[in-house]
């Protein structure tokens, strides 16, 4: 009975971590991934103004994945190669890494300090 209750505990808090965690898909194209991750860093902004520190650095970090795929070279990784194989501009990774600099600023400011 203990090992069942102790299986079935384990099964509910994976489901509820990824059920917590689940991204929406990539738009389909770069300026889409662009435009999305801005947008999450504006969540984020407000979230981080109302102190709701957790919630703020899940937009951020989901900010950060969607310029990810844009400035490194992810091709290998299912889903996250550059938008529908096409490469981003020299104008829209330089975007991707200004945003994705702003970004884990933003990160920074919302760790505890010890």
């Amino acid at each position: 009975m203990i090992v069942l209750s102790q299986l079935l505990l384990s099964v509910y808090i994976k489901s509820h971590i990824a059920a917590s965690h689940r991204m929406e898909p990539l738009p389909a194209t770069i300026q889409g991934r662009l435009d999305r991750a801005k947008a999450l860093k504006q969540e984020g902004n407000e979230l981080f103004r109302a102190k709701e520190w957790k919630r703020a650095v899940r937009k951020y970090h989901h900010a950060l994945m969607f310029c990810k795929g844009i400035t490194d070279k992810l091709d290998f990784i299912p889903g996250m190669a550059a938008a529908g194989g096409i490469k981003p501009t020299q104008e829209e990774e330089r975007e991707a890494t200004d945003l994705s600099m702003a970004v884990t600023n933003n990160l920074a400011g919302t760790s505890p300090i010890s």
